[in-house]
């Protein structure tokens, strides 16, 4: 991936699908008010960052997903 091409921004609903995407659960927050949380504190880079520490698994169906993070 060429790093100069800018990412598109994504909305509150679109962050909570793209980490859903990657096996980010929504058990203790569910997915709305995360979405109202992200709205409100616009700091999902941060968030996304912060995920970095948590393993994944590696192989299978669920390869690069992660083991057992909540939002």
């Amino acid at each position: 991936m060429d790093s100069t091409i800018p990412k598109p921004w994504l909305t509150p609903e679109q962050q909570v699908e793209h980490l859903k995407g990657e096996g980010v659960k929504f058990e203790i927050v569910q997915g709305s008010d995360a979405v109202t949380y992200l709205r409100n504190n616009n700091n999902f880079f941060r968030i996304n960052q912060f995920k970095k520490g948590f393993p994944r698994y590696s192989g299978g169906k669920n390869d690069g997903k992660f083991i057992n993070l909540d939002f």
